[in-house]
């Protein structure tokens, strides 16, 4: 896995539709309105933010994460507005195993338009080819249909299911479905 690629490389990826790429403070307005809205804190552990501010301390919180190379949640983007859509998640990173575990939060706005499957898509096609990853991994509450129909698309594989095992923050021990799918 080429770690270097992900944290000391310029992230651009676009399609037709699509840009990914890192978020930046020009982008809080429409990154408070994914982090301010409960509905896109659902199926995730924690709760919405309940001011502006607390939306900035998040975004401070995710550079910091990259610069320490732990994680990093790129932006996901409409390439003809270059507006900020949702975010993508890459963590869990496990160099010796050559795996990361990835997932994504999307404005309520875009939810069911297909740009979360495409985006998703890119991205793991990036972390695939690019930074060699040989695994990902991705979870999904059982009851989020939504999420677990996109990994599933995907080709991710549903290998394990866990009934009220793993504690959520403010969410109390939830029912998961784990996927993975490896280089191939």
């Amino acid at each position: 896995m080429n770690l270097s690629v992900l944290f000391d490389e310029i992230l651009f990826l676009s399609d037709d539709e699509l840009c990914i790429k890192s978020i930046t403070k020009k982008d809080a307005d429409n990154f408070s309105k994914i982090y301010l809205n409960p509905n896109c804190f659902k199926f995730t552990p924690g709760l919405a933010k309940k001011t502006y501010e607390e939306t900035i301390n998040i975004l401070d919180r995710y550079q910091k994460g990259f610069e320490e190379k732990i994680f990093f949640f790129p932006g996901l983007y409409l390439k003809d507005s270059n507006k900020l859509i949702g975010n993508l998640e890459i963590f869990n990173i496990d160099k010796d195993k050559e795996e990361l575990e990835i997932g994504y939060r999307i404005n309520e706005e875009y939810w069911n338009k297909g740009y979360t499957k495409k985006g998703t898509a890119m991205l793991v096609d990036y972390l695939f080819d690019k930074v060699n990853v040989k695994r990902l991994n991705a979870c999904a509450i059982i009851t989020n249909t939504a999420s677990n129909k996109i990994l599933k698309s995907l080709g991710f594989i549903l290998y394990k299911q866990t009934f009220h095992e793993e504690e959520w923050k403010d969410k109390g021990f939830v029912d998961l479905n784990y996927y993975y799918k490896e280089k191939g």
